[in-house]
């Protein structure tokens, strides 16, 4: 059975989708498919999804998934084949996913959050774990991670963050990214990037283009050596309101 569910995009342009509704309960299977979390919901165990999925939380609602023996939201299937999840909100942003797991929280080839709150705590492994690409557009996300040897987000082609309120916790680095690159930017004036440091092996950290940041006392732009960024820790970074 399908229903019609209101939603808005990044931007907060708003869209209807055909979904089918988010039923808890215990360990979950997802199909391929939009799903509407249209009430609260608790999932006691893993959500494991087979196929690409998108998730509108209405305002008011929360899903709340407690996997205390392993990965919160996995995305992929027994012959390793990965699987995109792309989370949206509503008109005041207020949905809000909670997750508190063993392993990953989240675990995709590709994360897209567009709006509303992620709030995800891991013990041992990332936050979100991508395996291609991770974007954030808009949304507030707050990961943490208790790991001696992970990021708290890391996408391992790319992380790219281009508007939203970003507050990672970590004991070894806020974002991270293995082949590719990690690319800070804004949408709004309230828009930041609150984090441990930067992680990357084969990649670079810089600012997107004409999205100047600063931490209070410098400005960085997409002028500066990666390196500069490279090197910053413990530091909240918010749109620059002066020019160098």
């Amino acid at each position: 059975m399908r229903d019609k569910a209101e939603y808005v995009d990044e931007q907060g342009n708003p869209l209807t989708a055909c979904t089918r509704a988010f039923v808890g309960g215990d360990s979950i299977i997802l199909q391929g498919d939009t799903y509407v979390v249209s009430e609260n919901i608790t999932c006691n165990g893993t959500i494991t999804i087979l196929g690409d999925v998108t998730l509108i939380i209405e305002d008011g609602c929360t899903l709340t998934v407690n996997a205390p023996h392993g990965d919160g939201i996995k995305a992929y299937d027994d012959n390793w084949n990965h699987y995109k999840i792309t989370v949206y909100g509503q008109e005041k942003q207020t949905g809000t996913i909670n997750i508190n797991s063993l392993d990953r929280g989240i675990w995709c080839r590709s994360f897209t959050l567009n709006g509303g709150n992620l709030n995800i705590q891991s013990s041992d492994w990332q936050s979100i774990l991508a395996a291609d690409t991770l974007l954030i557009n808009n949304g507030i996300i707050n990961a943490e991670s208790s790991s001696t040897n992970c990021s708290a987000i890391r996408g391992d082609k790319n992380l790219t963050i281009n508007g939203g309120q970003v507050t990672t916790k970590s004991k070894v680095a806020g974002l991270g990214s293995y082949q590719g690159d990690i690319m800070l930017g804004y949408t709004k004036s309230d828009d930041f990037i609150d984090t441990k440091g930067f992680r990357t092996y084969f990649g670079t950290v810089r600012v997107l283009e004409g999205k100047d940041l600063t931490d209070g006392t410098n400005v960085y732009s997409a002028a500066d050596e990666t390196s500069t960024l490279l090197k910053l820790k413990d530091v909240k970074l918010t749109p620059a309101t002066s020019k160098r």
